[in-house]
């Protein structure tokens, strides 16, 4: 693993750690349009700083072979419990469409992150976007959603894992 790229951010610096990002991103990888990532990136660290409030997050970008990693990490709320056993106990689907669940941020919606990640990987089939939340770890690929471990037990804090193959 090679560390290309790590920053702070909080809603004050997000432009600024993005455009660094993109730089850095841009100079790695040839197969995906650089705003593409943007715009996700962008929506991921909006996220965090929404519910993280002042503390922001943390975004690095790293490379594993052929493959560049984006990951933003925020201390939020993370994914409640209650979005969590929706989707073990109904369906896995269903965490990934916004809706009505009570959540600790005292919204009435959920799932709009994992909305997000489902929709930017449709759009962009090289796109593979991870969400750990304590010990469960929500995926979209391809478009489609899954659950790939865990509990739904509720963890503060999520961890977001953009992934993008890269040529050699």
């Amino acid at each position: 693993m090679i560390e290309l790229y790590t920053s702070a951010f909080d809603a004050a610096t997000v432009s600024t750690v993005l455009e660094t990002a993109g730089l850095v991103w841009g100079a790695e990888d040839d197969l995906l349009d650089v705003e593409t990532v943007l715009d996700v990136l962008e929506e991921l660290m909006d996220n965090a700083v929404r519910h993280s409030g002042e503390k922001g997050g943390s975004l690095s970008l790293l490379r594993y072979g052929r493959k560049l990693v984006a990951r933003v990490e925020d201390s939020g709320v993370g994914i409640h419990r209650n979005m969590a056993t929706a989707s073990e106990e109904r369906s896995v689907e269903l965490a990934f469409e916004p809706g009505p669940v009570g959540t600790s941020t005292g919204s009435p919606m959920r799932g709009g992150g994992l909305w997000l990640a489902l929709q930017s990987t449709a759009e962009n089939p090289r796109l593979t976007l991870c969400l750990h939340t304590g010990s469960t770890v929500y995926a979209a690929s391809n478009g489609e959603g899954y659950a790939t471990s865990g509990s739904g037990d509720y963890h503060q804090g999520v961890l977001v894992e953009l992934m993008c193959p890269v040529r050699g």
